[in-house]
This record gives C-alpha cells, sequence and structure tokens, in this order.
C-alpha cells in the first residue's frame, strides 16, 4: 500500500477513478429528481430568460440583471446553456451540478496533491469534500449552480496562483486575476479568495520571508510586499461587496428586525454548529430558522469553543502551521455567509460551507499518521470507516432532495417552528391539487408569522383552485397588504379578477406582477391571453 501510494502517477490515476466512481454511486440518483420550489423557479423554469436558452438578448440581461438580488451573470448563462443542451428537463439540470461537483473533487486532490506532493491527505481532502452531507445541498439543488461554478473557478485560481508562486511573472498573475473575475461572476462569496491566497503565502508557500523571489517592485513595499500584490485582486472583492450589499438592500433585514447583538450571537454559533456538522453531520435541513440564541446553553460554550480553539492553534503555529492555516480558512471564508449582514431569517446554510470545509478537511488529512509509520495501518480501518459513513449519510440527504414533498416533511421533521417548510409544503400540495393537505400547513405557517404574506397567498392559491373566487381575492388583498410589489400575489390576484369577468382590472395586476419581476414567464403568459380578450 505505501509503495503504491509513492507510485504518484499510478496513484493519480487510481483516486481520480476511485472519485468519479464514487461521484456516480452517491450522486447518479439526482437524475431522477424534480426541480424544488426553492429559487428553482427564479433561476430556470419560470424564468423567461432562461427558458428561452442561450441567446443574444439573454447574455446581455444576464450581464445587467441583479435578479434575484445578485449579479452573476456565468451562473445565468450556464442555466440558459442548460436549456438550449437539454431544455427544462430537471433531471440534466441535477446532472450538470454532479458534473462540476465532481470536477471540483478533482481540482481539490491535484492542487493539495502537487503542493503537499502527497498522495494520501490530498486524496482524503478530496474524499472528504466529495462525499460529505453538509455538500449535498450545493449540488442537489439546481438553484445552488453558482455554489458549484464559483468553487470551481476559485479551485482553478488555486491551482494558478501555484503556477505563479513557482514563477512571479505578469503573465501568470493575469491568469490568478482573470479566473478570480470569472468566480466573481458566479456568486460573491468568492470575495475572500485574496484573503486564502495570503494564507497559502503563509503555508505552505512560506512566502512570508522569501521578500527575495517577488519581483523587484514588490521587494521595495518591504513587509507590505504581499498585501500589495493582493491589492488588485482585493479590489474586485470590495466592488463586488459593494454591488451585492447595493443590489441586495431590499431584501436585508433590518437591525430592527434582527438586532446587531443577536446576529453577533447567532453568528458565533453558526461557527460552532457547522464545526459540529462537519463531523456530525445529522439532522440537517433545507432550511434553519433563527431562533432565540440562549446565552448561557449556546452562546457562550460556542464562543469558549472559538477562543479556545484559535488559541491553542496560534501556539502551535510554529510547529504546525498547517494547523492554523486551515482553521483560518474556515473561518476567514465564512465571514461573508456568517450573519453579520442578514439577508434571511435563516440561522445557517449547509451550502455555506462548501469551500470552508476544506480547511477542516487538510487539518483532518495531516494530523493523521502518514503511510511509512507505525500508526499508518489505524488509519487504514479509521478513514474507510469514517467516509463510509459519511457516504452512507450523503447518500440519505441527497434522497430528501428528490421532490419537494420529501425535503419539506424532512426540514419540519428536524427544525422546530420552520415557517419556510410550511409554507413551501403547503405550496407543493396546492400544486397537486390536496388542497385539505396544503390549507393545514397553509394556516399553520399563519400561526408562526401572520406579518408575512404567504400564508394568506397560499389560502388564496387555495380557494383558487376550490374555485371559491371571492374569498381567493379576499386572501390575496390581504397577502397584498403585507407586501405590496409581490409579483405571485398581483399575478394570482390578476386571475382571480380575469375569473370573475374583470378583465381590465386583472391586467393592470399582471403589469404590476410585471414591473416588479420583468421576466416573471406566468404573468407574461397572462397578460398576453387576458390583453388580447380585453381588445
Amino acid at each position: 500500500m505505501t509503495n503504491f501510494l509513492r507510485s504518484k502517477s499510478a496513484a493519480d490515476a487510481s483516486v481520480s477513478v476511485a472519485l468519479l466512481l464514487m461521484l456516480v454511486a452517491l450522486y447518479g440518483q439526482v437524475g431522477n429528481f424534480e426541480f424544488v420550489i426553492l429559487d428553482d423557479a427564479d433561476y430556470v423554469y419560470q424564468n423567461v430568460m432562461v427558458t428561452n436558452g442561450l441567446t443574444i438578448e439573454g447574455i446581455g440581461w444576464a450581464f445587467t440583471s441583479f435578479h434575484p438580488s445578485n449579479w452573476h451573470p456565468l451562473t445565468w448563462l450556464s442555466h440558459m446553456l442548460d436549456v438550449s443542451l437539454f431544455g427544462v428537463d430537471p433531471g440534466w439540470h441535477h446532472l450538470v451540478n454532479v458534473f462540476f461537483h465532481g470536477v471540483n473533487s478533482l481540482l481539490v486532490y491535484f492542487f493539495f496533491r502537487l503542493v503537499l506532493e502527497e498522495v494520501w491527505p490530498a486524496m482524503l481532502i478530496a474524499a472528504l469534500f466529495l462525499v460529505h452531507p453538509l455538500h449535498v445541498e450545493s449540488v442537489a439543488w439546481v438553484a445552488e449552480r453558482k455554489d458549484l461554478l464559483s468553487a470551481f473557478f476559485f479551485l482553478v485560481v488555486l491551482h494558478c496562483y501555484r503556477y505563479y508562486v513557482a514563477r512571479n511573472t505578469l503573465t501568470r498573475y493575469i491568469l490568478v486575476f482573470f479566473f478570480f473575475v470569472l468566480g466573481a461572476m458566479s456568486k460573491a462569496t468568492v470575495v475572500t479568495l485574496p484573503l486564502v491566497l495570503l494564507l497559502l503565502d503563509y503555508w505552505p508557500f512560506t512566502r512570508f520571508h522569501a521578500s527575495q523571489d517577488l519581483p523587484q517592485p514588490l521587494q521595495r513595499c518591504g513587509r507590505y510586499a504581499l498585501l500589495v500584490e493582493k491589492f488588485p485582486l482585493l479590489i474586485i472583492s470590495a466592488a463586488l461587496s459593494f454591488m451585492t450589499i447595493a443590489a441586495g438592500s431590499d431584501a436585508l433585514l433590518s437591525v430592527e428586525t434582527t438586532p446587531f447583538y443577536d446576529r453577533i450571537m447567532n453568528a458565533v454559533v453558526s461557527y460552532a454548529v457547522y464545526l459540529q456538522q462537519i463531523f456530525l453531520p445529522v439532522d440537517l435541513a433545507a432550511f434553519y430558522p433563527l431562533h432565540e440564541i440562549d446565552l448561557v446553553r449556546q452562546f457562550l460554550p460556542s464562543l469558549l469553543l472559538l477562543v479556545s480553539v484559535t488559541a491553542v492553534l496560534v501556539y502551535c503555529r510554529q510547529t504546525r502551521p498547517f494547523l492554523l492555516m486551515g482553521w483560518l480558512w474556515y473561518v476567514l471564508m465564512l465571514v461573508p455567509v456568517i450573519g453579520i449582514i442578514q439577508v434571511s431569517t435563516q440561522a445557517h446554510a449547509d451550502r455555506f460551507v462548501y469551500l470552508p470545509s476544506i480547511g477542516i478537511f487538510l487539518i483532518i488529512a495531516l494530523i493523521l499518521p502518514k503511510p511509512g509509520t507505525r500508526s499508518f495501518r489505524y488509519s487504514l480501518f479509521t478513514v474507510p470507516a469514517f467516509l463510509s459513513f459519511l457516504f452512507f449519510l450523503a447518500y440519505l440527504q441527497a434522497g430528501y432532495w428528490k421532490n419537494n414533498n420529501i425535503l419539506f416533511h424532512r426540514a419540519i421533521d428536524v427544525t422546530k417552528n420552520n415557517y419556510v417548510a410550511h409554507v413551501n409544503l403547503a405550496a407543493d400540495y396546492t400544486n397537486r391539487r390536496m388542497y385539505e393537505q396544503a390549507e393545514h400547513y397553509a394556516r399553520k405557517a399563519l400561526v408562526l408569522r401572520s406579518d408575512r404574506y404567504p400564508g394568506y397567498l397560499l389560502l388564496g392559491n387555495i380557494r383558487l383552485g376550490q374555485g371559491n373566487y371571492t374569498e381567493a381575492e379576499r386572501y390575496y388583498r390581504h397577502a397584498l397588504l403585507k407586501s405590496r410589489d409581490n409579483e405571485s400575489v398581483l399575478n394570482n390576484l390578476g386571475i382571480v379578477l380575469a375569473k370573475q369577468g374583470r378583465e381590465t382590472e386583472a391586467v393592470e395586476f399582471f403589469n404590476r406582477a410585471l414591473k416588479a419581476k420583468p421576466n416573471m414567464l406566468e404573468a407574461k403568459r397572462n397578460l398576453s391571453r387576458y390583453s388580447v380578450r380585453e381588445q
């Protein structure tokens, strides 16, 4: 076994095949999965720009749109290309996600294999990355293509940066900059990449005390040389952060809604929760609702854990620098999504650790015994057992994403007071015309959050499906009081008015829906249909 691992070319081929086989075994099932209500409609099957496929108009829209509250043109183009190739078939859209996850896993392996110059730890990091249940959400959810695509460019940047570090030329630096820009055009969370490159400078590249290897202009910057080297990347990060906050300003929760001290407490607890889930990934859900943090039982232990781990790893930095590097990779990469800037009512999300988890995987891989040591034989038993455990949990977790009903029933089972899960279950039952079940979950959602519009919208949809147009209109108008510019409320109110023969009023609401969301496919169809009738 040891000799085989030292034969790196043979090992590279074998590891690559093994990773791809695990990928197929784990995620082959998603080819039969459906779209889910959460964002898939906005990103694919109800977005007219996407359902038209890859067009000149669509390309222009992708680069100028901030819908939904994000600027990620490459993500839009990837969805449009999927439609051009496969139509609006959810199976193929899922399988493209699987393809990207497989490529990302190989990029992880080869980066660490080349940097560490060892097969065993690189293989373990890549295997953990591929099979970890926390990564299922990014792969099995079509709308999270942005996660996978941005991670692809992030990992390509790491390879380009290794190439640049070997010889600091402008051409090689331009490659780093170019692929970072592509990553930024896929998802804003790559803004922390310049910090990750500085961590790599600390270890394993050890560039902090090698200023003589830097280009002459950078050598004049002294101790700030490496920071100046990252300055063009930091400008992109700052610009992208500003654009993201500005574009999503309407979606940001106010300080009155979620006070700053609550956000800090939730952020600290989330760091600890993610860490726990990396080692014991059970009871995962598509949505974790925000809840009040217990100061004594949750916040203080979490804070103590973070401070203690950081202090110990700083103390060990001379003898084991990879520990601090991996820990800071995890901590810093989570900063943009840890909840200080609160966008929705979720406490945390599995997809947020897709790239940050690599830091912890690196620590795990390097603290285990290496091939050739006497204790390595224990790793030959414990590592496959742990990977098998993760694979089993990930396979089950992926299965929960098969359809809306399974996904949100699971969320209700493993979380408390999950308003979003109740809303989406009600919507799913309504779509399947199971109105009794739909009303049950819609009214539960109203019990949890009577101040929000979706419960009223859903009850209106149920009454519309039952043919009770008067009561449906009443619920829609109540929903409109809670959210005056919600496109679904406006569109559905237009439908129920048209059903009552009030087509002039209906057209007005279809126009308002399109003003709120210009690419709403259903509203466009309704407007076209009833405008012709009105004439």
